[in-house]
């Protein structure tokens, strides 16, 4: 597998997550449409890894992940669910999400520094411009 190539850029990471947020809303009302279907789909996956120096490096991957949510009950007065994951695949029989403006794109970012981060290297355009698309 090739391994991705990133470029850093320096923006605040803490000015550019809401921005990015907007731009997952309405895969977010997508989901409360589709809400009665058990499906919902995650159009952001974080991972957050340590360093050898004890650092974390947090990673957001932009796509479609696809989860089954089974409702199993209630324990203590919480509702218990389960997620399962189903894949990047739409299943079948629920309505086209919209589009996802950041799908395939990656960041990552060192807990402690606010002043920059990083974006496969391929896609650096696609957010630049769904950055300056919301900003405006």
């Amino acid at each position: 597998m090739k391994k991705r190539e990133y470029v850093k850029v320096d923006l605040k990471i803490k000015e550019v997550l809401p921005i990015i947020e907007k731009q997952l809303q309405k895969i977010y009302e997508y989901n409360k449409r589709i809400k009665n279907t058990g499906y919902y789909l995650k159009p952001v996956h974080i991972v957050v890894k340590k360093t050898i120096s004890g650092e974390k490096k947090i990673y957001r991957y932009y796509g479609r992940y696809w989860w089954n949510v089974v409702y199993r009950g209630k324990r203590g007065g919480k509702s218990i669910i389960k997620w399962i994951y189903v894949g990047r695949e739409k299943p079948p029989g629920i309505p086209d999400p919209p589009t996802h403006p950041l799908e395939g794109l990656v960041i990552f970012y060192h807990e402690k520094k606010d002043n920059e981060f990083y974006v496969n290297k391929g896609l650096k355009d696609k957010f630049f411009k769904a950055l300056k698309n919301r900003s405006q």
